[in-house]
């Protein structure tokens, strides 16, 4: 083990650095950090003079709670996309601060640039739209889906969770690879066929993303030509819940070329069916952008256990009807509920301010 004196001698000296303030400069000095991904974080981060210092203190104390190899980040406010920053080991672009009170979760009658803006660039943890369609509405495609589409249960969570549709993030190999993308178009129209006279809650999405967006949104190709599925319905089974995770295409697509191009994502749900106790979605305003270092806090699990976390930075009851999108790249999870949960979601993908939007399931 080595102090961080030891690890960065050429780079910087701690000490006498004049843009350490003595609480940064003596917690600095004081942890240890083994992991190279961490060493170089850290390099950059002290290299970079417009750091706050209560934000790194907060930090630190949530990477002691995963141990002193956790690798995490924080959503952060700034004027620039922030994904690049924490690919490059930065902590922020130009300002780095925790969300309070009404800035945690917007609220607005209909979608808008600004408001998508926000949640990307982490200025909000979650956006909600409520009454995105009526409670008849709601109700009655939730009935019509679940009496004329069966459902299956993901492999990782039988019995718990289901799914009309089939995910990205389960073709995992060629076989089923090529099988997510020859049932994309073809679920999406037996969806909206199901839904009857009531327009799906995915196209209302795709119609609200259009008008919404300046530069508009597009139905997602990672592999070119080859269009994606999006409107993935899911079904939480009563008294049951989802742990803290992340969902990040990078991870998924094994970062290819075509999933870089996508600075940062968000998830979307339309809830057409709630419990009437529970159910609620938790966030946390970080999460981790190393893989291999979320996989070993989840040990062997598709999440992470909640009872190594700190409280949740926000917890949300959603009401049916409710359009609610939020970064997932951000540990989340679902409490248990009264009876079933049933959404429509997808991913949103963000490529830049001046670029169309994308989305897919």
């Amino acid at each position: 083990m080595h102090s961080i004196t030891s690890i960065l001698p050429k780079i910087i000296s701690v000490s006498s650095h004049p843009s350490l303030k003595p609480p940064l400069r003596d917690t600095l000095t004081s942890i240890e950090k083994s992991s190279h991904q961490m060493r170089r974080i850290l390099s950059r981060a002290v290299r970079t003079t417009s750091q706050d210092t209560s934000a790194f203190l907060n930090l630190t104390l949530k990477s002691k709670a995963y141990g002193k190899s956790a690798v995490q980040y924080m959503s952060t406010s700034c004027d620039t996309i922030c994904r690049p920053c924490r690919l490059n080991g930065r902590i922020s672009c130009q300002s780095h601060r925790t969300l309070k009170g009404d800035e945690l979760l917007l609220s607005s009658p209909a979608l808008s640039h600004q408001m998508l803006s926000d949640v990307i660039k982490g200025k909000a943890l979650a956006c909600r739209v409520p009454n995105f369609i009526s409670d008849e509405k709601a109700q009655l495609v939730a009935y019509r889906l679940m009496k004329n589409l069966p459902y299956e249960y993901y492999s990782y969570a039988e019995g718990s969770v289901g799914r009309i549709g089939f995910s990205f993030s389960e073709a995992n190999s060629n076989e089923d690879r090529e099988k997510y993308y020859e049932q994309a178009t073809v679920s999406m129209r037996i969806i909206r066929e199901t839904c009857g006279d009531i327009e799906s809650p995915m196209d209302r999405v795709r119609i609200a993303l259009q008008d919404a967006w300046k530069y508009g949104a597009n139905l997602e190709m990672l592999d070119e030509g080859r269009k994606m599925f999006a409107g993935l319905c899911r079904v939480i089974e009563a008294n049951k819940e989802i742990h803290p995770h992340q969902d990040m295409v990078w991870w998924y697509d094994g970062f290819s070329k075509k999933s870089q191009e996508i600075l940062n994502q968000l998830a979307m749900n339309v809830y057409i069916k709630v419990p009437e106790e529970g159910g609620e979605l938790e966030m946390w305003n970080w999460g981790f952008e190393n893989q291999e270092l979320y996989e070993k806090n989840a040990e062997g699990s598709y999440g992470i256990k909640k009872s190594k976390l700190p409280p949740p930075d926000l917890t949300i009851k959603p009401n049916v009807g409710d359009l609610i999108l939020f970064n997932p790249g951000n540990l989340h999870c679902i409490r248990t509920g009264s009876g079933q949960r049933f959404t429509v979601s997808s991913f949103i993908g963000y490529r830049g301010e001046d670029k169309p939007l994308s989305y897919w399931s």
